[in-house]
């Protein structure tokens, strides 16, 4: 249960494409989406993850405040409410989208309050996560995208 996609590339440093993931606890009331973004909570307040033992982060929903400081990851498989599964915290991976501005290849993609989906962002003006390796410009319905997560903090 601990981190995956953390070897060496064949130079000897990291691998920044290669997914990382970290095992995850959904300790929200609702089941998370395939490939939604969440949050991990860093106050820790569910006792379970708390305990040491189990290596867990806990999810929750994003939120404002989350996009602009927290951690981003997002769950690789629908996880049901208390439920445990696995999120990328960096690397290539598939990410829920919504074009409502046409997303084109590499651009910024940002975080949205309350959504457990992406959209396009504005380099220098949003906090983005992730630059878009494929297109949507599907705005009525989530499209799952590869994207690059720069890392879980973000960039402005």
């Amino acid at each position: 249960m601990f981190p995956t996609g953390l070897r060496q590339s064949p130079i000897g440093g990291a691998n920044n494409f290669e997914a990382v993931t970290i095992p995850v606890k959904n300790v929200t009331a609702s089941a998370f989406v395939q490939y939604g973004i969440y949050q991990l909570d860093l106050a820790q307040g569910d006792s379970d993850v708390t305990t040491v033992q189990l290596a867990l982060a806990s999810a929750i929903a994003v939120a404002t405040a989350g996009i602009a400081t927290g951690l981003l990851c997002v769950v690789q498989s629908a996880i049901p409410a208390g439920g445990i599964g696995n999120a990328v915290i960096s690397g290539v991976t598939k990410i829920g989208t919504i074009g409502t501005t046409d997303i084109a290849k590499m651009d910024f993609l940002k975080g949205v309050n309350a959504a457990a989906s992406a959209v396009k962002g504005t380099a220098g003006t949003d906090r983005c996560h992730w630059i878009a390796l494929e297109a949507n410009a599907t705005d009525t319905v989530v499209t799952n995208i590869l994207a690059l997560m720069t890392d879980c903090f973000g960039r402005i």
